[in-house]
């Protein structure tokens, strides 16, 4: 699951509220093809995680840009937006 946010500093901290559940995630910039607005910075997690990361943006009063299911493989990824 692809998590697009506004900034790499939003994601920074929503990537420590979620280590603090043991919780792994990854940041990557968001893909060109979903990046709305030009350049982004996304949480790359597993998918039963949703809920938290929700909460956890609900906590820092950060907005989540959108959520992706990712499928495919690293070089023909397609998203599709939940």
């Amino acid at each position: 699951m692809l998590v697009v946010l506004s900034s790499i500093t939003t994601a920074e901290r929503i990537k420590k509220v979620l280590a603090t559940e043991n919780i792994k995630s990854e940041i990557v910039q968001t893909p060109k093809i979903i990046s709305e607005g030009g350049c982004g910075y996304s949480l790359r997690l597993s998918p039963i995680y949703e809920e938290n990361v929700i909460l956890a943006a609900k906590q820092l009063k950060v907005s989540i840009r959108g959520i992706y299911d990712e499928e495919g493989t690293k070089n023909n990824m397609t998203y599709n937006k939940r």
